[in-house]
């Protein structure tokens, strides 16, 4: 009886410790200005509040960071967040939106969908045909180690 119990309980830990899933959207506006710095940071600014992040900002070790933005994909999981951020690349903008959550099983979480709807309503009205959005090429996150070296 044991023994099938433990495997039936392996089973099950086996299934779920696997599974894990990762929504991504990023935003790519060219040739931007201070002006849209500025912009960029009032739009991320209302999507983080719709979706409950908190504004990180001032601990980012991202290079040239307009804005950052972090939060727990479900309360109950301290291991999958969503992650909010823009930092300016050469004369490019980019805003970088992205969740873990686990498994197949789970829907993506609300948060998420929250803070995904406003940055597609308002960044294309904005930003018109300056704006690319999920580009072939993604741009890869910034490794916090060149702030330092490039500043």
């Amino acid at each position: 009886m044991k023994i099938p119990l433990l495997i039936f309980i392996s089973a099950i830990a086996f299934a779920l410790s696997g599974c894990y899933s990762v929504s991504h959207r990023q935003f790519v506006i060219h040739n931007a200005e201070s002006t849209d710095e500025k912009a960029v940071v009032n739009i991320l600014a209302t999507a983080a509040n719709t979706a409950g992040l908190k504004d990180v900002t001032s601990k980012s070790s991202i290079p040239k960071t307009l804005a950052f933005y972090f939060g727990l994909s479900q309360p109950f999981q301290q291991n999958f967040t969503i992650r909010l951020a823009s930092w300016i690349n050469n004369e490019d903008i980019i805003i970088d939106l992205s969740v873990g959550y686990p498994g197949a099983k789970w829907s993506v979480p609300q948060a998420y969908k929250k803070a995904d709807s406003v940055l597609m309503d308002e960044l294309p009205k904005y930003f018109d045909s300056m704006i690319v959005i999920d580009p072939e090429s993604r741009v890869p996150f910034p490794n916090p180690e060149e702030k330092t070296a490039s500043q």
